[in-house]
Order: C-alpha cells, then sequence, then structure tokens
C-alpha cells in the first residue's frame, strides 16, 4: 500500500512537508487500528531527497505476531543507483 504520508516531523528536513499535521494523524490512527508497528531499519533515513529537502516514506510494518516470529530480522535501507533496495 502507498500513503505518501509521514508518521511524525522529524521525518521530514529542509521544509519538505508533503500533506500536513492533519494526514499525519490519519496515518498514526490507521497504524493503531490496525495494530501494525514500524520495523525499523538500517540505511539512508530519508527515502526522497531534492536539494536540500528529503522526506521518509519508505517504512515496513507488521503486526506484533510477525515481530516475534522475525525477532533477529533487520531491514536493510538503501539505494542502487537510482532504484530504492529493501533487503530483509
Amino acid at each position: 500500500m502507498d500513503f505518501n504520508s509521514t508518521l511524525c516531523p522529524l521525518d521530514s528536513v529542509g521544509g519538505a512537508d508533503l500533506q500536513g499535521h492533519r494526514d499525519m494523524e490519519r496515518f498514526h490512527d490507521l497504524l493503531s487500528q490496525g495494530n501494525l508497528h514500524d520495523m525499523g531499519f538500517q540505511g539512508d533515513r530519508l527515502t526522497w531527497r531534492k536539494e536540500e529537502l528529503g522526506v521518509k516514506l519508505d517504512r515496513c510494518l507488521i503486526n506484533m505476531n510477525c515481530r516475534l516470529k522475525l525477532q533477529e530480522a533487520t531491514l536493510d535501507m538503501g539505494f542502487q543507483g537510482a532504484s530504492r533496495v529493501i533487503k530483509i
């Protein structure tokens, strides 16, 4: 699913605010209702950059059952050329 939404103000730098506070709250509420959690990651924090602007949009969302089964799993996000590479 593609939300193009951030979860908190720290997910953007340089004034890159794609949708504002209301959309952040709606996205957070949706994750709470679905009992989904951000798995976390290693690598570049920002998904999209343009000059001084940057935003974190890519996330791996999992429920607690999945997290318990994948306790040792890590998510590595990076770039290979112009393409985003995600390894679990």
